[in-house]
């Protein structure tokens, strides 16, 4: 048997986006409610390099990151983007380093830290 239950929001996902947004919703007073589909912490297997001010938002409103949440090299300078036909863009970071994020524990981290209500391991079919 299902249980009914009301919230202000929904959101779809519990990654770093996800996160971000749970914690405006309930910074901001609003019941939010994340599903999220897999178990968590998930794998999430995309890269971990955010930009420095990705690193200040994490800062500002989730607090210090904890060693769990990052890869080893802990942080890095820059992306290089590599293109086929052999061409590379590098960009360095302005301002130095930022971390090297674990995704699998990171996004974890900060979703739990939002303040959301958080439900994994099911899916979302519709909106009635």
């Amino acid at each position: 048997m299902s249980q009914r239950r009301t919230a202000d929001v929904i959101i779809v996902g519990a990654s770093l986006s996800a996160a971000a947004v749970a914690k405006r919703l309930t910074d901001a007073g609003y019941e939010t409610i994340a599903l999220e589909r897999f178990p968590l912490p998930r794998n999430k297997p995309c890269s971990g390099i955010i930009s420095p001010r990705g690193h200040r938002f994490l800062i500002e409103n989730f607090g210090p990151l904890p060693k769990e949440v990052l890869h080893d090299p802990t942080a890095c300078r820059g992306v290089t983007f590599y293109f086929p036909g052999g061409v590379e863009l590098p960009m360095d970071f302005d301002g130095g380093t930022t971390p090297h994020l674990n995704r699998t524990y990171s996004d974890y981290w900060a979703i739990k830290r939002s303040g959301v209500i958080v439900h994994d391991n099911l899916r979302f079919h519709s909106a009635v």
